[in-house]
């Protein structure tokens, strides 16, 4: 019995060794180290490139590579290491009491080649937006990723693609990426059009059609163009003409500026051009083409409006200025005829002034004389009075007008002077009498009024309330009776009816104090 337990004991301890040395050799053979140091358990990790996440047993520690996890307890820990872009590491570190473990690890990048072929050879390679290469080649990228792939080869479609790239062992090169490129035609077309439209197009410097039309057997690539009509800016720009599709260009072509010449007989006038004053004729400007609006302004000379729709040729206007004189003497013709029975002889003299000063090209002195002409048609005794509503149309007769203001203004003065003299200023005078004690203080009132009147109304108020009413002039008194000692007041309203000129009113306050 006791061999027996002796012998499963020795075979125990056996498998104990054995499992013991399948967890310590791959510690040590990781780059892994101890040294005792006498402080606590703690691993450094060391990495290569460093800045490697660490997980402890499963969880994700605050520190990165290269640092020190501290503080452990004795036995097997499960130590991951991962980084971006590179493969993860994973191992069990055996912590001993009282040291520390050193763990050192240089990552395996993700990569993988990838082959591009295509038929034929020679085209640019870019991979997201970046050169690299001709075909036919092999490149080696990180793996785990998407890549965009652009093949371009002259005289070809082009062909673009998306690849992702997997991690190794999972791709072969030679089954990467094969095109056949499909060639494109020899030629293609640009369709032009222009605003307005029949324009000559000038492709490169040569004559090739008119707008708006298709402009064919046109070589793929860039392209200088000229679009040209006669009295507007030429249009260029450059094209890509492309293979896969007609190019369109669509042009608004610009009018070139147009001359206008103004001018006037006589000159010297003032030429507003579109609303705004530019100048005196003769007057030259360049100006874009359309319709402008032209005013010629002139003293003693009827203003001129015109529109003018000006082409790139240019054009000229000259306006010849009409007068004023002519038609002020044609109105006072007719306002001299219709006054005709009030004898508008001094009329007749000037508009007859006005029209030698005419001829005499006294254009400023034969309009006044024209228009005053007119004037004196209308009032041949200038008293400012039509004469149609002149009582002596012929005779000027401003007193007749002017003396009923005369009279309106005298009785004005007499209604005023008499009612200054009938007016009534009333006034009230208040005295408090005796010892101011109860039962023994009166109150004197004498309203004074300087003037006649018809009727006199007083109200006397004790403490703001209704105490007595007397309606005739003179001294009043008034016994208080029996007062409460303290302060009071007594208030008098006088109202007077006077003689002729309405009413007055006066109201007067007195205080005092009973004892």
């Amino acid at each position: 019995m006791k061999l027996v337990l002796i012998r499963n004991f020795l075979l125990i301890l056996i498998l104990f060794s054995i499992f013991g040395s399948f967890i310590i050799l791959p510690v040590q053979s990781a780059g892994e180290s101890k040294i005792s140091s006498g402080q606590s358990n703690t691993i450094s990790i060391n990495t290569v490139p460093p800045r490697a996440s660490i997980y402890l047993n499963g969880k994700l520690l605050d520190i990165k590579s290269n640092g020190v996890i501290s503080n452990l307890p004795e036995g097997i820990h499960i130590v991951k290491l991962t980084l971006s872009g590179y493969y993860d590491f994973e191992k069990y570190v055996d912590v001993s009491s009282e040291g520390t473990t050193y763990l050192t690890y240089k990552f395996e990048k993700k990569e993988n080649s990838i082959r591009i072929i295509t038929n034929p050879k020679g085209a640019d390679i870019y991979i997201n937006g970046l050169f690299r290469g001709k075909t036919d080649q092999s490149l080696i990228l990180n793996a785990g990723q998407t890549y965009s792939i652009n093949l371009s080869l002259a005289g070809y479609y082009p062909y673009d693609t998306t690849f992702f790239l997997q991690a190794k062992g999972s791709l072969k090169d030679i089954e990467a990426i094969q095109h056949d490129f499909v060639a494109l035609p020899e030629f293609s077309s640009i369709y032009v059009s222009s605003l307005p439209s029949n324009a000559d197009i000038f492709i490169d410097g040569n004559l090739s059609g008119k707008s708006n039309t298709e402009i064919k057997n046109v070589v793929p690539g860039s392209h200088n163009v000229k679009i040209s009509k006669y009295g507007f800016d030429d249009y260029q720009t450059a094209v890509m003409v492309s293979c896969e599709k007609s190019s369109e260009i669509n042009a608004t072509l610009r009018p070139q500026d147009g001359i206008l010449n103004i001018d006037s007989t006589p000159v010297k006038a003032s030429v507003y051009l579109d609303g705004s004053y530019v100048g005196e004729t003769p007057y030259l400007v360049k100006i874009p083409q359309g319709k402008h609006k032209v005013e010629i302004k002139s003293t003693a000379f009827d203003d001129v409006v015109r529109e003018v729709d000006l082409k790139f040729e240019g054009q000229t206007a000259l306006i010849e200025l009409i007068p004023s004189a002519k038609s002020q003497i044609i109105l006072s013709e007719k306002k001299i005829e219709e006054n005709a029975r009030y004898n508008p002889d001094t009329a007749r003299a000037l508009l007859d002034q006005s029209r030698q000063q005419l001829d005499r090209n006294e254009y400023v002195a034969a309009y006044e004389s024209a228009k005053r002409s007119g004037n004196l048609a209308e009032d041949v005794d200038e008293d400012g009075i039509p004469n149609w509503l002149d009582i002596q149309p012929n005779v000027p007769n401003n007193f007749l007008y002017v003396l009923p203001l005369v009279v309106l203004l005298l009785l004005g003065g007499i209604f005023i002077i008499d009612w200054r003299r009938c007016r009534i200023i009333p006034k009230i005078d208040i005295v408090v009498e005796g010892n101011l004690k109860r039962n023994d203080t009166n109150i004197v009132i004498t309203p004074k009024l300087n003037n006649q009147y018809r009727s006199v109304f007083c109200s006397v108020y004790i403490d703001n309330t209704f105490y007595e009413t007397f309606d005739s002039a003179g001294i009043h008194r008034i016994n208080l009776g029996k007062l409460a000692a303290g302060a009071h007041s007594v208030s008098v309203e006088l109202f007077v009816t006077q003689k002729r000129y309405g009413k007055s009113t006066v109201i007067e306050t007195v205080d005092f104090v009973i004892t």
